[in-house]
């Protein structure tokens, strides 16, 4: 389907609070490299106010990775979920709407796949490098969102390519390409409300670092 490589791929692992991405660059001799990975903090997390700046931001933050790394290809994991409260999907399913804007604006290539379809093929071909990874990434506070998203972009890769998603992959070349050139978070990350006492009662506080 995708062609005319080397290309420059953006993966991404949506959520609320914990948002994964990762840039890689390939061709068709089956090199690959990790140029920038972490999370994304400037997301669209709530819908009952600020929505319109949340919208910005989030989408801001998606053009410069696109426009600094001349990304030709996007790849994001779509977000199914059965019998889940909350506004989450809500959320996410907006950022994706937002996400096929922006790749509509700068004539970009998209796939979205559902989570099963990666985890299913990495599991049936490299069963236990997934798990393994998250292991060695937690060991140097690499999370598992960010993992995902370089294995998504992995994935992607093989459907740009026509080839198999995760021949030859091993833990130690993932979390080695990732720590290559660091890990990048993008926005700063809310800290949890907490109650912070007020004479007459008490008020929350959500903090950010």
């Amino acid at each position: 389907m995708f062609t005319s490589p080397p290309t420059t791929l953006l993966s991404l692992d949506p959520g609320t609070k914990n948002f994964g991405y990762a840039v890689i660059r390939f061709d068709s001799r089956n090199k690959i490299e990790v140029l920038q990975s972490g999370r994304l903090f400037k997301t669209v997390d709530r819908l009952n106010m600020g929505v319109i700046d949340q919208v910005e931001r989030y989408s801001q933050s998606i053009q410069d990775l696109v426009k600094t790394h001349s990304v030709g290809l996007v790849v994001a994991e779509r977000y199914m979920s059965r019998r889940m409260g909350g506004t989450t999907i809500e959320c996410v399913n907006a950022m994706l709407g937002i996400l096929m804007e922006v790749c509509r604006r700068f004539k970009l290539r998209l796939r979205l796949i559902p989570a099963s379809q990666w985890k299913n093929e990495i599991n049936r071909h490299q069963p236990g490098v997934l798990e393994k990874s998250y292991a060695q990434g937690k060991a140097i506070q690499i999370t598992d969102h960010t993992i995902d998203a370089v294995f998504i972009a992995l994935y992607g890769r093989s459907i740009a390519l026509k080839k198999k998603a995760f021949t030859g992959v091993t833990p130690e070349g993932v979390i080695g390409a990732i720590s290559k050139y660091g890990v990048v978070d993008i926005g700063e990350k809310s800290v949890p409300a907490r109650k912070v006492r007020k004479r007459g009662g008490v008020r929350k506080r959500r903090l950010h670092v």
